[in-house]
């Protein structure tokens, strides 16, 4: 079976009603959709993919700890538990670059403290030369 073009690493976790949940981590993903959560019911052709919420950055650190942080979840809150994990990593320098990066290059705007510089861009500087009409009167 070949690769999926772009795709670094992906983990798959298998329930008791049968549904899988695919967790991917691919290039050219941005730090808010960084693991992108797939649900796959059936086999073969009546087989459904559905796209669920991506997950950022910080949600989990590996793909391993994002398994395990789901697998807590569905044995906790669903009625489906948890049967067992596979986890597969295609391209190791691709996941181990993608963990390196910084949030801005993933994507992610950068905010710099500019108000210094907009507070004195909007201050009037005093004007030295001018008179009041009051005391060029009397």
């Amino acid at each position: 079976m070949a690769t999926p073009k772009g795709l670094a690493a992906r983990a798959v976790l298998q329930l008791s009603d049968g549904r899988k949940i695919h967790i991917e981590i691919r290039d050219g993903s941005m730090f808010v959709k960084f693991y992108a959560v797939y649900t796959v019911r059936g086999i073969g052709r009546r087989r459904t993919v559905e796209r669920e919420s991506f997950h950022d950055r910080k949600f989990a650190g590996s793909i391993e700890e994002a398994a395990k942080k789901l697998e807590q979840h569905f044995n906790t809150y669903g009625k489906a538990k948890f049967n067992q994990t596979t986890t597969k990593i295609y391209r190791k320098r691709l996941y181990a670059k993608r963990f390196k990066m910084r949030p801005d290059e993933l994507g992610l705007a950068r905010i710099h403290n500019a108000l210094g510089d907009y507070m004195r861009k909007r201050q009037q500087s005093p004007a030295i030369f001018s008179r009041k009409t009051e005391a060029a009167l009397a």
